[in-house]
């Protein structure tokens, strides 16, 4: 799940704005408790294949906590708007589809897919790269914090 999108390369900061960057991220992860986001079966939109979680008030505070660490630091104009809520993508959308094929779809993720729970308890930084003729994203893990620690 994406708490926050900075619109940077690594190569868009100076080792020092990079190393507050990571500090205060270790500073947001130790501040935050873990917590528990349910999710509801995935779902066609327009763009993605989605599973949509319920924001919980740890949710809002994460978010919070680290778009304020990275705006002390000077990165505001390069944060994304705030995710609407929490979610993960199964699949990215090349082609338009057909209300037809997105009902078959629909039906066979209802048949596989469950509501489910996630435990947030960890914090990643993440690198990605995106590869939009094939409709997905790599994610690269470059640093992780445990939450409340």
């Amino acid at each position: 799940m994406t708490l926050q999108r900075l619109d940077l390369y690594r190569e868009d900061m100076d080792q020092m704005t990079w190393n507050h960057l990571l500090e205060g991220m270790e500073k947001v992860s130790s501040d935050l408790d873990p917590f528990t986001v349910e999710f509801a079966r995935p779902c066609i939109r327009e763009t993605a294949i989605e599973a949509l979680g319920t924001p919980v008030g740890q949710w809002h505070q994460a978010v919070t906590a680290i778009r304020g660490a990275m705006t002390e630091l000077g990165l505001g104009s390069s944060l994304t708007d705030e995710p609407f809520g929490p979610h993960y993508t199964f699949a990215y959308c090349q082609n338009d589809t057909s209300s037809r094929e997105d009902a078959q779809l629909g039906k066979a993720l209802e048949r596989v897919c469950k509501p489910h729970s996630w435990r947030v308890d960890t914090l990643h930084l993440v690198a990605v790269e995106q590869r939009p003729d094939e409709g997905v994203f790599r994610f690269e893990r470059l640093y992780c914090w445990p939450l409340g620690i």
